[in-house]
């Protein structure tokens, strides 16, 4: 496929968000455009202008209306020039246009949290770690900030320089289960935990019951893509060897999807 220089726009929110800040780092660090978009440019900006949208933890809320952040404080607070970064994704108006943007042809990059949009859209999976149909307790499943051990699918260039597994930062991470009738030409385990005992650092209890569990998937969504990772691949700028999942994300979400050999 053909590359060419990338439009990328990245969630914040006023008073910042601490994983945006990080995610704005990386991408300062290894030269990326890109620009800074707040709830308020969701609902009114172009978004066509940008080739890919990267949503850090804590960006979209799932389908009650919890879980993302933002809001903020009375306008009249606020100097004038920093009113319109206030406000917060929501479920009735930027999700939609966030979602008619990627079946337009766009890509979007979600993490953590953020991983809700693949909900919102509709794909073919639901939450891995439940016992009939209730979430695990944490007296059965624990795991804060750890390093796990997962299993790489060579399926598509968005695990191009990636080994046949990885060590992915979890904490409290979706992890997820596809549907028995999804369509693996649309919606495709890139990364899953496929052992018992993944803990490669910190502590998990309970860790058996992510066996089977999913946690990178790309999926087809009209005529764009979404990727969604459960894990954080970009946590405080720290995990070197997920980075390449976002960059693999930013490039192969803006190709045009010739092959090279054309």
């Amino acid at each position: 496929m053909e590359l060419s220089p990338v439009r990328i726009g990245l969630w914040d929110q006023y008073g910042g968000s601490m994983p945006s800040g990080w995610t704005r780092m990386i991408l300062e660090d290894f030269e990326f455009d890109f620009d800074v978009l707040y709830p308020p440019d969701f609902d009114t900006a172009d978004l066509n202008e940008y080739d890919v949208l990267v949503f850090e933890d804590g960006a979209i809320p799932d389908a009650t209306g919890g879980g993302g952040r933002g809001g903020g404080p009375d306008p009249a607070t606020i100097p004038e020039e920093f009113r319109r970064r206030i406000g917060r994704v929501t479920v009735d108006q930027t999700v939609p246009r966030i979602l008619d943007y990627v079946r337009g042809g766009g890509a979007v990059v979600a993490i953590g949290t953020s991983t809700n949009l693949a909900m919102h859209a509709g794909l073919p999976i639901s939450d891995h770690l439940v016992e009939n149909g209730e979430p695990l307790p944490r007296e059965k499943y624990f795991t804060p900030g750890s390093i796990l051990d997962m299993k790489v699918e060579h399926i598509s260039p968005l695990t191009h320089g990636f080994g046949e597994r990885a060590n992915v930062l979890f904490s409290h991470s979706p992890t997820f289960r596809l549907s028995a009738g999804a369509d693996p030409q649309r919606v495709r385990t890139v990364g899953w935990y496929n052992t018992g005992e993944p803990l490669r650092s910190g502590w998990a209890w309970g860790e058996q019951y992510l066996v089977g569990g999913v946690g990178v998937i790309e999926a087809d969504y009209g005529e764009g893509k979404l990727f969604i990772f459960g894990p954080k691949i970009t946590f405080r700028a720290q995990p070197h060897g997920t980075f390449g999942f976002l960059f693999n994300s930013i490039y192969y979400g803006a190709a045009n999807g010739t092959p090279i050999s054309e």
